[in-house]
Order: C-alpha cells, then structure tokens, then sequence
C-alpha cells in the first residue's frame, strides 16, 4: 500500500511539474491541466495492460501442475476441512460458521 502511495505521489509531482513547465512555454494551466491529466491516464493504461498478466501465469501455473503431476482428476471433487486440535463439537461450530450454516 505503501508503494502505491509513493507512486500517486510522484505522478502528481511530476504533473505539477509538467504543468509549470508548460506555463513557461505560454500553454494556459487549464490546457496544461488538461495534457496532463491524459498523459497520467494513458500511462495508467499502459501499466495496467504491462502488469495484468493473467493469462501468462495461468499458463504457468498450469504447466506446473503438468510437470510435477499435481493436476486433480476431473472427477474429483473438492473437500474443504478445518485443521485443528479442537474437540469435534468446535471443530463442526466452525465448520457451520464458515459456510454460513444454521446453528
């Protein structure tokens, strides 16, 4: 979170930045607003088609699972249990409060 909060800062630095830059050259700040806030919007764009890369990690993960025989037969059907060293009356008041069961 963090990061995400240095980057907002630095685009909107160098927005003020470019605006001022912009001012120098004659641009009225309404237009330089205006240039500026396309160039971020693009650039948020293109960083969002460079980092939502989904599909590469779907082919990886699935390749993994091919390699090292881990792939669940088709016919199997998944078992969610909780793990715990609890008596099984906890054990199941936990089971019905995850999925939303009556108690």
């Amino acid at each position: 979170m963090i990061v995400v909060s240095v980057i907002i800062a630095v685009i909107l630095v160098l927005s003020v930045c470019f605006i001022a830059f912009l001012n120098t050259l004659g641009v009225p700040t309404f237009l330089g607003v205006l240039i500026s806030v396309g160039i971020v919007a693009l650039g948020l764009y293109l960083f969002n088609k460079w980092v939502d890369s989904g599909e590469p990690v779907e082919k990886r993960v699935e390749s993994l699972l091919d390699r090292y025989d881990m792939r669940a037969d088709d016919e199997h059907e998944s078992r969610y249990e909780f793990l715990t060293f609890a008596t099984d009356e906890y054990r199941e008041r936990l089971r019905q409060k995850a999925f939303g069961w009556e108690l």
